[in-house]
């Protein structure tokens, strides 16, 4: 009993290697996005942050000690990681084709999806150049207004 038990944990452990492995790759790669050498979308970068701070990770408890790796600040990985879990997926569509960042993606999440598809909708008839974040708030005003 006592080698079944063994293997199972050399099987766990092995298993935890090649996630943390696998995180780190990702995380080497956000850097470096981060501080722009490679270019990778938004919503990618958010993706990331949620893996690395996911079960299983050595940063699972940490948000502090992931954003000291990524050399940003902890509210920007809250930022990325809310983002993740809190956009629709047709808006996440809309942010990959975008330059923008995450504390503009996160002025996405924060809306709620009925806002975001009110958005989506407005945003087809809109030329580019907007200043979006205005926008964002002027559009939440305006959709505040007409639930209440």
């Amino acid at each position: 009993m006592s080698d079944v038990n063994d293997a199972m944990d050399e099987l766990g452990n092995e298993t935890k290697q090649v996630i943390a492995e696998t995180i780190t790759e990702k995380l080497e790669q956000l850097k470096r996005t981060l501080h722009p050498e490679e270019e990778l979308n938004i919503v990618d970068q958010c993706a990331i942050v949620a893996e690395a701070l996911g079960f299983g990770s050595k940063y699972e408890e940490s948000r502090e000690e992931l954003a000291e790796y990524l050399g940003v600040s902890p509210n920007l990985i809250y930022k990325m990681n809310y983002t993740h879990h809190h956009t629709l997926p047709e808006m996440k569509t809309y942010l990959r084709g975008t330059p923008y960042k995450g504390h503009t993606a996160y002025k996405f999440a924060v809306m709620s999806p009925e806002s975001q598809r009110v958005f989506l909708d407005s945003e087809k008839t809109l030329e580019r150049g907007v200043d979006v974040p205005n926008y964002l708030s002027s559009l939440q005003t305006k959709i505040d207004k007409e639930e209440s």
